[in-house]
Formats: C-alpha cells, sequence, structure tokens
C-alpha cells in the first residue's frame, strides 16, 4: 500500500516541497534520537531532489544551524557536507541553493560558543 501510495499519488515535487517546510528540530543536540527532519532533508540533498525541483532549503538549514545545542548531533556534520555539495553544482540549471554569507557563519558560530 505504501509503494502504491508514493508510485502514484505523491511525486517527487511535492515530497520536496513539503520537506522545505517542516518544522526544525529545536534545540538538536546528540542527546536527540531516532529519525529527524534533518535526516530526510541530507537524503533528499544527496539525491539532487532541491536541485532537480528547483526548491531552495538554504533557510531551512540556516534556521536548523541556528537551533543546535552542544553536544553536536552527527546528523550536522552531514546535512551540511550535502548542502555544500548542492551548492556547487555540475548540472546545466542553476542551484537554487547558494553558499551562506560570512556574516551568517560569523554570527551562527559565536551563538554556539
Amino acid at each position: 500500500m505504501k509503494t502504491l501510495f508514493l508510485r502514484h499519488a505523491t511525486t517527487e515535487r511535492d515530497i520536496v516541497e513539503r520537506a522545505a517546510q517542516m518544522a526544525i528540530t529545536r534545540s538538536l543536540s546528540l542527546n536527540h534520537q531516532g529519525f529527524l527532519p534533518a535526516h530526510c532533508i541530507t537524503q533528499l540533498l544527496s539525491t539532487n531532489s532541491f536541485l532537480k525541483h528547483s526548491v531552495p532549503i538554504r533557510d531551512w538549514i540556516g534556521a536548523q544551524i541556528l537551533n543546535c545545542a552542544t553536544p553536536l548531533h552527527p546528523v550536522m556534520t552531514h546535512l551540511l557536507k550535502a548542502y555544500a555539495s548542492s551548492c556547487v553544482t555540475v548540472f546545466e540549471n542553476k542551484s537554487p541553493n547558494t553558499p551562506f554569507s560570512e556574516e551568517f557563519i560569523l554570527v551562527s558560530s559565536q551563538k554556539l560558543t
């Protein structure tokens, strides 16, 4: 039933658009367990789904970065690596994902210290 639903009732674009609107995990840290929204976003980034459907995800990732706590959850390193890879595209279409500004990186790193 699940396979039937995913194949015929929901498109990849629907999934990507819904994922971009998911709530972030508040105070995400190593203490969180299970499958998190950041896992979903990481998977979709690694399959170039956001790029394929021109759905920007930078604001969601930025909000999640600002809502991290220590000790840092390992999913964040995977998420940031997948996002960085999505910003450097070899495809003909322009990536909807753009690098974070130096200002954002400085502000967010000060928040974590």
